[in-house]
């Protein structure tokens, strides 16, 4: 089963990677409004726009951009990992937004770097990065992936204190009809003891049907919910767009 492993990381850096982070979608003219000026506020759970992704699902967000995510960082986050003989499975999150139609186009997450107990996480690792769309609650067992996408290797120059943050652009935005759900799935590959890692929310609890466990390399998979094998985290992987008009 995936582990759960402790990294040691800082809220401060955190917080000022999302800050980094939102200043340059700001330059590019598509961040949320007042993320400029309140980077606090992308630390405890997005932006004033924003909002949890799900008890507001139903409502109507106007054509102001959003960050979608089911948790906010932590201080320090951990990790989620494969174990001997799972490397190549999936994690995937379920992300909801405001309204509809919704169009993507942005997907964010984090990559661990270094020693986290007995693996190594590996940051520079290229890997594969899928979008579906749906209406379920859990993604399909066999999924036609809206984007597949291949991320290319990093650097050692492009670890951050964080690990690799992987900003994705979505160019032509993908388009969520009534109804629908992102899911955002990230094969953890590598060769075990050295693989790829990502960041997880465990402090705070989870929603449910939210985090999911591929099970298998390629489909049709199981798709578990993470607190099945007792990790009650939340992914933290999000996703920007704007409810279209």
């Amino acid at each position: 089963m995936p582990m759960r492993r402790d990294a040691t990381r800082h809220r401060e850096l955190v917080a000022a990677v999302l800050a980094a982070l939102l200043l340059d979608l700001a330059t590019m003219g598509c961040a949320p409004a007042g993320a400029g000026d309140d980077a606090a506020a992308a630390d405890t759970g997005g932006s004033r726009d924003a909002g949890h992704t799900g008890a507001d699902a139903g409502q109507d967000a106007g054509s102001t951009g959003v960050w979608l995510f089911n948790a906010p960082p932590v201080d320090p986050p951990t990790l989620l990992t494969p174990d001997p003989g799972e490397e190549g499975n999936w994690a995937a999150a379920r992300l909801t937004p405001p309204g509809y139609p919704f169009d993507v186009s942005i997907v964010s997450y984090t990559v661990g770097d270094g020693a986290a107990g007995n693996v190594t996480c590996s940051g520079t690792h290229s890997h594969q990065l899928q979008l579906y769309a749906a209406s379920s609650v859990a993604p399909p067992a066999t999924p036609t992936p809206v984007m597949d996408i291949t991320v290319p290797a990093a650097t050692p120059e492009q670890i951050g204190h964080l690990g690799r943050t992987v900003t994705q652009d979505i160019d032509p935005p993908l388009r969520l009809a009534q109804g629908e759900h992102l899911f955002v799935a990230i094969q953890l590959g590598g060769t075990y003891p050295e693989v790829l890692c990502l960041q997880v929310n465990d402090v705070d609890a989870a929603e449910g049907n939210r985090n999911y466990w591929s099970g298998a390399l390629a489909p049709p998979f199981s798709w578990v919910q993470l607190d099945s094998f007792g990790l009650d985290g939340s992914l933290l992987i999000s996703a920007y767009g704007r409810v279209a008009n």
